[in-house]
């Protein structure tokens, strides 16, 4: 039987993780996965934290990350059992190619990477992994590739391994648009993933949890 675990990072002062953890705990416990939370601070930039990810393979069979602002929905579908073990289950960002293609241009000769393709950039912010999927997460001191950390290094390390890709429908990794502070409480939405370009990002997760 596959040991799994659902993880989270959240680093510092963040008042709207009370509300998201509890909403992950039951996930986890509905699946009866291990749930862990990374929130001890170090020296290091919080971004750089996806990569105990490398170590925690060696623990746990497949993992199911969420960012803290991430609100997991009680009837969101068992997500280890949509995709397969085999590709990593993301979300693929509707963007401009020419603006994917320079961002991991960029991203390929600031870690100095030989990257396979230039034209998928997926959504760090839910992941669905598995063992054979380690390699992506070997630890590098991130840094700012066109305003991203971990999202662009990590889309880069997808590439150099040339691992598979499950797309997950944007129900699994809805991101509330900047300006739009409407609540969308839509029971076919599983899970919100309230960004930074939120700037009512407390009371929009209040109002999805409570």
């Amino acid at each position: 039987m596959s040991k799994n675990l659902i993880l989270t990072i959240s680093i510092g002062y963040r008042p709207w993780f009370k509300f998201t953890k509890t909403k992950m705990n039951e996930y986890a416990l509905k699946y009866n996965c291990d749930f862990k939370i990374i929130d001890e601070d170090t020296n290091l930039n919080p971004r750089n934290l996806k990569c105990n990810i490398y170590d925690l393979l060696d623990i746990y069979d497949r993992i199911i990350y969420f960012d803290d602002s991430c609100v997991v929905n009680i009837d969101t579908p068992n997500l280890f059992d949509l995709v397969p073990t085999d590709k990593i289950g993301v979300f693929i960002e509707p963007r401009n190619i020419n603006d994917i293609f320079l961002m991991l241009s960029e991203g390929e000769k600031v870690y100095n990477l030989k990257i396979h393709d230039k034209n998928i950039f997926f959504n760090s912010g839910v992941m669905v992994i598995s063992k054979c999927h380690k390699q992506m997460f070997e630890f590098s001191e991130l840094k700012n590739v066109c305003g991203f950390y971990d999202q662009v290094y990590l889309n880069c390390k997808r590439s150099q391994f040339n691992f598979n890709i499950f797309p997950l429908d944007r129900k699994y990794n809805y991101m509330i648009p900047f300006k739009n502070n409407k609540i969308i409480n839509n029971k076919n939405i599983f899970i919100y993933h309230v960004t930074r370009g939120q700037l009512n990002r407390n009371f929009v997760i209040f109002k999805l949890c409570c």
